[in-house]
Formats: C-alpha cells, structure tokens, sequence
C-alpha cells in the first residue's frame, strides 16, 4: 500500500469511530452523524461520547474520548469550539489516527476565532494525525459504509469522489446522480482546510482504486503552486471536474465568510486549470452532465461528431453547440453517404447532421447510429429524440379517432410501444460497448412526466447514462471528453 493510502486508510476504513458530542436530540450535529452511520452498517465500532448520556441510540455511551475501550481510528468531533480544543488534545493523547472536526466557528468568523484554529493545527501535528476540517459537513465511503456526515444522503457504490469546500454542494451532487443511478465511492467536505487540503484529498483519489472521476468544488487554493502540480499529475490518469465559487467579486465576499478560502484571481486561476489538465464547469448542472458522461462513456479518439435526429431544427442547433464546444461536425465520407440512402427516403438531409425528416424512427434511426458508428472519421455521436413512447401511447388512447376495440388491444399496442424503445434503448448501450465511441443522447423527453416513465429513458437510467434535456448539454459533454482525451494524448507525447 502507498503511503498516502494509508494514511488516509483510518478516514475511509476506519476498524473504530468514536461521535464525540453524540446527542439524543434530533437536531443536533452529533445526533445526525451518529444516526447516519448506524444507517449505514458499516462493519467497525460505534462509540457516542457524551458525559451526560448512558446510551444513545442503543449504545453504551461514554463521559470522554479517553475512557473508550481499546483503539480508536477515527474521531468525529461536534462540539463547540471552546470546547473542541481540549477534546482534540484529548484524541492526541488517546493517539486516534484521524479526526473529523465539525464544528464550526474558527478562521470563517474572525481573528480570536482563527487562533483557537491555530491550536487545533499545532495539536495535529503534535499526534501526528490527520484532521479534517474544522467547519465542514464530514465523510463519506460507500464501499465500507461510513457515513459520518451531517446529510442524509446514502448514494450507491461508484466511480464518483468529491472534494467539496462547502458541504452541501457534495449533498446536491449526490442526491442529482442517485435519481441517474450514477454511485459514489468517496465524499469529503474538507471545509477550512486547518491541515489536510483539497489537494491532499485530491492526491489521495488519485492514488484511490475506487475511484475513477474527482469532482471538486473549490472556493480558495492557499498553496496554488502545490495545488496545481498535483493536479497535473493526478489528471494524467483520472479526470478532475472543477467548479469554483468565488469567481466574481460578490462571491468572493460570500467565499470569505463561508470557509475563510481566499478567492484569488480568477483569471489566473483559469489558465492555470487548463495547464493543469483540469475540466473546469461553470454550474453544477454542468458538474453533474460532465460527472456521468466521463462514468459512463468511453473516451473519444479525436473530436470529430456525428449528429443524428429526427427533426431538423434540434440538427441545427447540436451542429452549433458542438462547434461552440470545439467538435467538428465533420462532411460525411461518400461510403457512409451511400449506406444513409439504402436505409432513409430519398428526403433526407444528405448532410451531418443526419436528419431522419420525419421517418418512422426507432429501427431507422437504430440502423443510421449504426452506420454513423462504424464510420471511421467518426470518434463519438449525438442522438436526438429518443423517449416519447409514453407520450405516443397517451396520444392514441385519448383519441376519438383511433379505432381500439377493447383494453386487451390497447394493452398490446402499449406493450409494443415499450419493447421497441427498450430495444432502441438496448441497441445504444450495445454500440456503445461494441465500438468504444461515446453515444450520448437528448431530448427534450426528459423534461415531462410522460418521459420519466419512457421505457428508452428508463433502460439507459439503470445502466447510469443519462439522457441529456438539451442538445446543447449533450455537446457540453461530449466536447469535454474529447479535451481531455487529447490531454492525455498531449501528456503521454510529453514523457516519451
């Protein structure tokens, strides 16, 4: 094991966690953080730490950290920060290997409050072990079921970590990918950052084996140097998703008051992302569109798209927005010409976009993707139109022109309606595997309640692709595959 996975073992697999401040009463911290980790059942002990408490929650409580039986791993502190000085003195002496200081109140609020921050960091170093915080929303780890943080989020086992400043930014972000089934493997709110830094955790998923894509949101780097050069050799072997608050002057007034972070420049701070290899998004919808496309698609070889559609205008505007994201919508080779006129009518578009002008669609529009796929110029695909069955179904039973007899028939009518978008559904995932391009889809489907229920939205959710509402976050995403698919061509040329 590398050194930096075992120091950071203690904090993800602890074999003990002590809940200093556990409570009886619902609102407090030190209630959540214990509750959610007894929900999660992970396999180690459970200490509450109370003195004016005998059992919480059905556990033997106890008056101090330091009249805990046998060892502890990891400290979860919730008390007040008069308080947390001493309680952390304590977990030294007890020699707890990694704490969690929740509490807020330190460096985000003043000067006095920053040296009683200043102790907790001279206590660290002086037991040698690491800490997490102050002010932050605690941990997480899905595969050894810690959840020692204040949200009730128990998102599936994933490829997804985070390093998040602001805590519940991380709870957003899990609770947007549990409805697109997309899992996590690591949550960390790193909060103040008194000792153990965003990049530090950064180093550390970059080492981790469970986990394949880093989202981090950063509102200030203190040590830019530092930051940046771990970046840069973390993002030689994994994506690292970036979104920074602060970024205007009003934010950076919020930044200061929230973490004490120093905004910087965010010019700077910009270039120093793209030389760093770093994906930097604007929002968090951007996040989340990036997060599951890099955990769910395959890296593109170059950025040359194919675009196919059922309607023309939706062509126009993905041809647009994949230009804007720096694809090329590239002028289809004569062969591929040919297979799109033995498959549509003679009305078709002729063109990239591929537009499939109003025919029948499904089985078509499977065997055109086919096409597109399997030509070489092509590294990835955009689809559009997919998951208006439910829509179509709704359409011909309220009808009081379409001839139905009696259920039975709508029901076989409903039936066929589902299979053949699961079959197209079925089919995008098969391609996806078979020829190693990306494939993402949109449409506006999404969007309403009849697409939820899609048969074709539906299949693809449960595999953790998603299905994008807008063409334009489809181009979004796939152009963001495809930067730093040549990054890490760019790189690799650099160490030969």
């Amino acid at each position: 094991m590398s050194e930096i996975l075992e120091r950071f073992r203690p904090l993800f697999y602890p074999r003990s966690i002590a809940v200093i401040g556990a409570s009886l009463n619902p609102v407090k911290w030190g209630f959540e953080i214990l509750h959610h980790l007894l929900l999660g059942g992970p396999d180690c002990k459970i200490y509450p730490v109370n003195p004016r408490e005998k059992i919480i929650l059905g556990l033997n409580c106890y008056p101090s950290i330091k009249q805990v039986p046998g060892e502890v791993d990891l400290a979860v502190i919730t008390v007040p920060p008069e308080i947390a000085t001493g309680v952390v003195k304590e977990c030294a002496e007890k020699r707890v290997k990694a704490v969690v200081v929740v509490t807020a109140g330190y460096s985000e609020v003043g000067e006095r409050e920053k040296k009683l921050e200043e102790e907790l960091v001279g206590l660290a170093e002086q037991g040698k072990f690491l800490m997490i915080g102050p002010n932050c929303q605690g941990i997480m780890c899905t595969d050894s079921r810690i959840f020692a943080q204040i949200m009730g989020v128990f998102p599936l086992e994933g490829p997804l970590s985070i390093i998040s400043q602001s805590g519940n930014i991380g709870g957003t972000l899990c609770r947007y990918c549990e409805h697109y089934n997309v899992g996590f493997s690591k949550f960390v709110s790193s909060g103040n950052e008194a000792t153990t830094s965003s990049e530090d955790i950064i180093e550390y998923y970059g080492e981790d084996p469970e986990t394949r894509v880093i989202l981090a949101y950063i509102e200030g780097v203190d040590q830019g140097r530092k930051f940046f050069t771990i970046a840069k050799r973390v993002t030689r072997k994994k994506p690292i998703i970036m979104l920074k608050g602060g970024g205007t002057p009003v934010g950076a007034r919020a930044v200061s008051s929230h973490t004490a972070a120093l905004a910087g420049s965010d010019t700077v701070f910009d270039s120093a992302c793209r030389q760093a290899g770093i994906i930097r998004v604007e929002a968090l919808q951007d996040m989340l569109d990036l997060a599951i496309a890099f955990s769910t698609q395959p890296l593109p070889r170059g950025g040359r798209v194919g675009i196919v559609t059922m309607g023309g205008g939706l062509g126009v505007i993905a041809a647009d927005a994949c230009s804007r994201s720096g694809l090329e919508v590239i002028k289809l080779p004569e062969k591929t010409l040919e297979e799109m006129d033995k498959i549509l009518p003679s009305r078709w578009s002729h063109n990239n976009p591929v537009d499939l002008a109003g025919a029948e669609g499904g089985r078509l529009m499977t065997r055109c993707i086919e096409a597109l796929i399997r030509c070489p110029e092509i590294d990835g695909l955009i689809e559009i139109g997919i998951g208006f069955d439910v829509q179509s179904v709704k359409e011909i039973k309220s009808s009081p022109f379409f001839p139905i007899s009696s259920e039975s028939e709508l029901a076989t009518l409903t039936e066929s309606f589902k299979q053949r978008n699961r079959r197209f559904a079925e089919n995008l995932m098969r391609l996806i595997d078979e020829s190693g391009k990306p494939l993402l889809s949109a449409s506006d489907a999404v969007a309403t309640p009849d697409g939820e229920e899609s048969e074709a939205i539906k299949a693809l959710r449960k595999r953790g692709i998603m299905v994008y509402p807008t063409p334009e976050r489809a181009a979004k995403a796939l152009g963001a595959l495809a930067r730093y698919s040549k990054y890490l061509k760019e790189t690799a040329k650099e160490t030969l």
